[in-house]
């Protein structure tokens, strides 16, 4: 006999991830790895060193800290918000996830400024919400008129990236104040997981309304994705409802020890953003001079326009560079994304683009 699963996760359709991490944990060979917006250095020496006298004589046979005190108290310090309005997880995708579970139930309507990042569809959907995908008339235009109209009081959550992933899209003050003010009854979460580079933040909004959620994460600028850890600026009042069913032992020992030695240094990461941007800079720059259409995002990542992105795709990972095919997306027809390291990953990138005829015919000149 087949057990079927519930009506929801029978019609849902799939997040697709990377698809060239496989490679990577399969076989011992050196990529220039440029798909999934990770830093391409190693984390501050701080968090090795940090870990390391964790690994000497700390308590692998403990659960970890249930509060995340010292953590959570780093990140009040970073972000300049009290104790009481941060709760961490898992990386930023649970966190999405805890969201979801919270404040959604079956027919609850969701919005998604639309093209973006794909996993928080997934936990909305699964739990039978209704997703509306809300888009301008560009990807690379502000959405946030089309969303205000499409509020309703059946509207329960809206998501958004600040700046967005993968168009770069941003938002001003002025566009998430009209968003807050007509959502009367749900909750608008403000993906900020590239706030270390793009400096772009709705934290201050926390102030005046309590149904605003902004999720970010230790896995971009800081280095961390591996250990998974990102973090929740909202309300007490609504972390207290995320908290009756957050699992108490959501992040590990290592991964808050990693993320609260990263805050030790936030100097090593303002460098690293500083490199990102002089490459960015230097990349795009380079594209163009080469009749290439590029968008430069506030992020660590640009996008280019190509013929044929799966062929592109595939003819770079010959040459071991990993770049991530958005040509999926509605709106995003024939764009790849390349994550923007530090400059001589991007002169390595377009060393082989140049020396390559086969790649270089794929462009649009």
């Amino acid at each position: 006999m087949e057990i079927q699963a519930k009506d929801a996760i029978r019609n849902l359709k799939e997040y697709i991830p990377a698809p060239q991490n496989n490679v990577l944990f399969s076989k011992n060979e050196d990529y220039l790895k440029l798909d999934s917006n990770e830093t391409t250095i190693k984390p501050s020496p701080l968090v090795f060193q940090r870990i390391q006298e964790f690994l000497s004589n700390g308590h692998l046979n403990w659960y970890p800290d249930a509060n995340a005190t010292h953590l959570r108290q780093r990140i009040a310090a970073y972000s300049k918000r009290a104790l009481a309005e941060i709760q961490v997880f898992n990386g930023s995708d649970s966190a999405l996830d805890y969201i979801c579970r919270t404040f959604v139930d079956k027919d609850d309507e969701v919005l998604i400024a639309s093209p973006t990042y794909d996993n928080f569809r997934i936990f909305a959907q699964s739990l039978g919400a209704k997703v509306e995908f809300v888009f301008a008339k560009s990807p690379f235009d502000s959405n946030a008129r089309e969303l205000i109209e499409r509020i309703s009081q059946k509207t329960r959550l809206i998501y958004m990236c600040n700046p967005d992933n993968p168009t770069g899209r941003t938002y001003v003050e002025e566009e998430i104040l009209g968003i807050l003010e007509k959502l009367k009854n749900g909750v608008l979460i403000i993906d900020e997981a590239y706030y270390e580079f793009s400096k772009i933040t709705m934290a201050k909004l926390l102030s005046k309304f309590e149904n605003l959620i902004i999720t970010r994460s230790f896995s971009k600028a800081f280095g961390l994705a591996a250990l998974r850890c990102g973090y929740i600026l909202a309300s007490e009042s609504l972390l207290s409802s995320i908290n009756k069913i957050r699992n108490t032992k959501e992040v590990n020992s290592v991964a808050q020890i990693a993320a609260a030695a990263a805050l030790e240094d936030v100097d090593y990461m303002e460098k690293y953003v500083e490199e990102v941007n002089t490459s960015k800079e230097w990349l795009s720059e380079k594209f163009r001079s080469l009749g290439v259409t590029v968008f430069a995002s506030p992020a660590n990542f640009i996008l280019i326009r190509v013929k044929n992105p799966p062929i592109f795709i595939s003819e770079l990972k010959k040459n071991r560079i990993l770049l991530r095919d958005r040509s999926q997306i509605p709106q995003l027809e024939h764009f790849v994304r390349i994550t923007v390291g530090n400059l001589d990953r991007s002169k390595k990138l377009v060393r082989t683009l140049e020396e390559n005829d086969k790649i270089s015919e794929l462009f649009f000149f």
